[in-house]
């Protein structure tokens, strides 16, 4: 029992440094879920994973990246979205906690037209952990991993290593976005005035304005 534990925590491990270093180049998340999927397939028995991310409007959750999703899932994510107050991803972002949906056959949070596809293609999903991410305060969407059998709990080890990626992967989500941002901001400024790109006031007077008002 003793080797196991210390078989998963090091699986465990290795993916949290091997996605961590992943994210600092910059990758797709599919790429990153792939990852890893890979990693910690066999030890924690997981089916598919995915992220929602929220909306602008905040009024729905938006398919962002999965890994090993079944088709028929991402066809019924994309046609019936999820709105912010449905399912799991509306519990955990709205109390920012960890939830674990034990039996979705049984769990009153489950989407009934979500719970009808499964049943429908036989799709290995019955349970489901989610993870808020997080990052400046600001709620960005919900980390979700499925498991094709009723589940009752996760180890200690995998909510602490899974909850930070949830944030980490929140970071890169929001440095991306503030990137693109900044990028846009410079490309306007210097379309109007006309100024070479590599003006070095031009681009800090941008940043700042977008930075700083």
């Amino acid at each position: 029992m003793k080797e196991e534990t210390s078989k998963e925590m090091q699986l465990l491990l290795e993916m949290f440094y091997d996605t961590s270093a992943l994210l600092t180049l910059g990758p797709s998340l599919d790429d990153v879920l792939q990852e890893m999927f890979q990693k910690i397939k066999e030890q924690t028995k997981i089916s598919s994973i995915l992220i929602w991310l929220l909306d602008q409007k905040k009024e729905f959750f938006d398919l962002a990246a999965s890994c090993h999703l079944p088709k028929a899932m991402i066809d019924i994510f994309k046609a019936k979205r999820l709105k912010s107050n449905q399912g799991t991803p509306s519990t955990v972002l709205k109390t920012r906690k960890f939830y674990l949906m034990k039996d979705i056959l049984t769990d009153p949070r489950a989407v009934s037209q979500y719970v009808e596809t499964v049943l429908k293609t036989k799709a290995p999903i019955r349970s489901i952990a989610s993870f808020p991410m997080i990052a400046g305060g600001e709620g960005l969407g919900v980390f979700s991993f499925f498991f094709s059998g009723p589940k009752e709990s996760i180890s200690k080890m995998e909510f602490i290593i899974f909850s930070t990626i949830a944030n980490q992967i929140a970071s890169f989500i929001k440095n991306t976005e503030m990137l693109e941002e900044v990028r846009k901001r410079i490309g306007v400024e210097f379309t109007q005035r006309d100024y070479p790109f590599w003006n070095t006031q031009a681009n800090w007077d941008a940043i700042r304005q977008y930075c700083w008002g």
